[in-house]
Order: C-alpha cells, then sequence, then structure tokens
C-alpha cells in the first residue's frame, strides 16, 4: 500500500556518524550501539517531512553501502498504521526508510 499521510513522527539525534547501512539500521535496536535520544535540536513538522516524501527527485529500493555523516534518524507512523525506522543524511539530501526498504533523494533539505 501506498504512503498517502505520515500520521505521527519522532526525531532522534547522535546515530553514530556512518558506517555501512545495515550498523546505522541497528542503531535503532542495539542501544549499546548508539546514544539515540529524543532530539532537541532537529524540529521539522509532519507537514514539511509529507512534502518532502511526496515531492521527492526520485525513489529507489535501497542496497546496503556505506554512508555518513548521519544528520538524525526517526520514526514515522503512516496512514496504514504502520511505523517506518528512517535516517537522513542531510549532505546528500538523502532518507533512508528501512522499513520499507526504500531511499528518497530529496529536492531539498529537511532543515
Amino acid at each position: 500500500m501506498k504512503i498517502t499521510q505520515i500520521k505521527e513522527l519522532k526525531i532522534y539525534e547522535k546515530f553514530q556518524a556512518g558506517g555501512s547501512t545495515s550498523s546505522i539500521r541497528n542503531s535503532f535496536s542495539n542501544l549499546n550501539f548508539s546514544d539515540t535520544i529524543p532530539s532537541n535540536t532537529v524540529s521539522i513538522s509532519i507537514a514539511k517531512f509529507e512534502n518532502s516524501i511526496f515531492n521527492c527527485k526520485k525513489i529507489r529500493r535501497h542496497i546496503q553501502q556505506k554512508l555518513g555523516p548521519v544528520s538524525f534518524g526517526g520514526e514515522f507512523l503512516d496512514n496504514t498504521n504502520k511505523n517506518h525506522l528512517f535516517v537522513y543524511f542531510k549532505q546528500s539530501k538523502l532518507l533512508i526508510d528501512f522499513t520499507e526498504n526504500k531511499e528518497y533523494w530529496l529536492k531539498n533539505n529537511l532543515f
């Protein structure tokens, strides 16, 4: 099912600086591997987040690779009540949705 709405958005910071996307994904489940805390420094509205994803330059299937630096990670709840884990790379305007295994190449930075 296609995502048509973002119901809830949580932003986290202090992920590992980079590395393979597989190890970055593990930051969500392995608290010893990452200092993941709710963000006090990154503030993005749900409307801006939705607009960035729905109007991105391109979407493609994610293939594991080495990337960095991670700007922040988070979770969003979609219209089907599915929770998506994602990370964002400000330098390349890339958002990776690990739940759907998709890369969103954004037109503009999220913040």
